[in-house]
């Protein structure tokens, strides 16, 4: 191969790896709901501290058996957010669904705002006119809150965003009726089989309400060096080339071109109104080059990982 081909193709399959640096550390984490799972890929890089804290409520339990209490729309019956974390169900039915208890809060933490509060993202709820005031709960952005939420109270930290077709059941959610219980938490509540003539007559129970069962991580950072495919192949073209220049990265070049770009970019469905819908890209922001012998010794494990 020509030393100006090598160098270019080394030159591109190093900048795969760069821009795929941050997505191998990103922790995934399951909702399990009623519904069904929610798969949300989180934002460590971005958002380290909010990350970190909503990670302290999930493995300590804390999100265990609790529920979406507020489904919001916007004054035009936009769909706005999906918002939890808040509240324990400990089995027993209430009439007034402010007895709940509140989840123990670890602590306010800091605002990391930045990433935009689009369709299919995740952010943290904090308290009116106090930006470092977000605790345990969070909500889901049901349609693109960009122009509302970015700026307003410091900005919405977002921390991860939506996977898969998890969206679907975020929605099913946000379909459900919702009912009045006063000016608290509980103005939107969400509830199943539940009609107006229930509202104080019928103790809400798990049959009801819109339970989390509980949020675990599926994917974290003890698993950072699985390698994709995308990243797998742009290793091979340079471990192939420091090997044998001469015939370097023919077979690699063409799987790398075959290869899927989405595997370093976080793709998004940001909705501005019901009738238009076009796709976002937003990567999370690269913060280190892999280099070529930590990439090769990544490969290695990712091998034998799948043996």
């Amino acid at each position: 191969m020509h030393p100006r081909s090598f160098a270019l193709r080394s030159a591109a399959a190093m900048s795969i790896l760069a821009l795929t640096a941050t997505s191998t550390h990103a922790t995934t984490v399951r909702f399990e709901t009623v519904l069904g799972d929610i798969d949300v890929q989180l934002f460590d890089t971005a958002t380290p501290q909010t990350v970190a804290n909503f990670l302290a409520y999930a493995t300590g339990c804390d999100y265990n058996d609790t529920m979406f209490h507020r489904s919001a729309t916007l004054q035009n019956g936009s769909p706005f957010v999906l918002q939890g974390g808040g509240f324990n169900y400990d089995g027993n039915g209430e009439t007034d669904p402010n007895n709940f208890q509140a989840i123990t809060s670890r602590g306010d933490i800091q605002n990391e705002p930045g990433i935009s509060n689009t369709r299919g993202t995740i952010a943290m709820a904090k308290l009116g006119g106090n930006p470092d005031s977000a605790t345990s709960e969070f909500f889901f952005n049901l349609g693109d809150n960009a122009a509302n939420l970015d700026n307003q109270n410091g900005g919405f930290t977002v921390f991860g965003q939506v996977l898969g077709d998890g969206m679907d059941v975020v929605d099913a959610f946000a379909a459900l009726p919702t009912f009045n219980f006063g000016a608290g938490a509980f103005g939107d509540l969400p509830l199943r089989d539940f009609t107006d003539t229930d509202v104080l007559n019928k103790p809400i129970d798990d049959s009801n309400l819109a339970l989390i069962h509980g949020i675990h991580a599926i994917d974290d950072n003890a698993d950072s060096s699985f390698l994709s495919d995308l990243e797998l192949a742009a290793l091979d073209i340079l471990l192939t080339a420091t090997a044998a220049p001469a015939t370097a990265g023919l077979d690699s070049a063409d799987s790398l071109a075959g290869s899927t770009p989405a595997d370093s970019q976080i793709v998004q469905q940001a909705s501005a109104s019901a009738s238009s819908a076009t796709a976002q890209i937003i990567p999370e922001p690269a913060t280190a080059t892999i280099a070529l012998a930590s990439a090769a010794a990544g490969l290695t494990r990712r091998k034998r990982r799948n043996a």
